[in-house]
């Protein structure tokens, strides 16, 4: 189920997004996807990191990847966004195919018109084994009963679509992706008290096992799998930049979501 009108204006929900992390129980969860994200970067290598949405948030675990060159999708400039912005829609990203070695998706998904064609738009310019990471809200958690309850009063988080993670897995695989980790993060429920949370932290160590797929959040690390080709000919070129001089060159998106 899409998100709500209410929920659609990306620039609008990620300002309150950001409002929404400086204050528990957001805070308190943004401590828990930096530290996650940041473990599943540090084996990731290339030239181009993307990033869509919610840029300032995150951008202190992304910079401490391998990858040399950090950009962010924005549906407007902001300003305390750190390094290089690209105003766009995820639908259709201004960038060329096959040139960024990794896509970052926090929470995107759960924010977006057709989170299956933006899946679909970050394979298309990912490169061959680049890698794919993003963070989903899980439905069916005490994370997902709160947006149950309160999806149509258009307040953020909850009027997100809070997709489950085994339709993204599928979604994944029906683009060439394999699965490479899953991980499962927040047990504690979305309490609107910082104290009351520091009382239930003990709950992220014994919720691991067999309840994991009730956590709030899941994350996901997928890598594109394609056929080795049978080289004829001279040598491929050497690969183009991503940002040719100082600006993005737009591309055709194919059509379908599959191959």
């Amino acid at each position: 189920m899409p998100p709500p009108p209410s929920c659609r204006d990306r620039a609008d929900v990620y300002r309150r997004l950001d409002l929404w992390l400086g204050r528990s129980p957001g805070r308190e969860l943004m401590r828990l996807e930096l530290a996650q994200v940041e473990a599943m970067l540090e084996d990731v290598f290339g030239y181009y990191l993307l990033q869509v949405g919610w840029s300032a948030n995150y951008f202190d675990a992304v910079e401490h990847s391998r990858i040399h060159h950090h950009l962010a999708l924005e549906a407007a400039p902001f300003s305390t966004v750190r390094g290089r912005v690209i105003v766009g829609d995820p639908l259709t990203m201004p960038i060329r195919s096959e040139s960024v070695d990794a896509v970052f998706l926090p929470h995107s998904l759960d924010f977006c018109r057709d989170p299956r064609a933006a899946l679909a738009e970050a394979e298309r310019i990912l490169v061959p084994e680049g890698r794919i990471l993003l963070l989903g809200f899980n439905p069916w958690s005490l994370w997902g009963l709160m947006a149950a309850l309160r999806r149509r009063s258009g307040e953020v988080p909850w009027c997100g679509a809070f997709l489950p993670v085994a339709r993204v897995d599928q979604w994944l695989r029906g683009l060439g992706f394999e699965i490479e980790v899953r991980e499962f993060i927040q047990w504690r429920p979305p309490l609107p008290h910082s104290a009351a949370l520091r009382r239930l932290e003990f709950l992220e160590s014994l919720g691991h096992g067999p309840w994991s797929p009730l956590a709030g959040v899941y994350l996901l690390r997928a890598v594109k799998r394609v056929a080795a080709p049978t080289l004829v000919g001279p040598p491929w070129p050497a690969r183009p930049s991503l940002v040719p001089g100082g600006g993005v060159e737009p591309t055709a998106r194919r059509q379908g979501y599959g191959r």
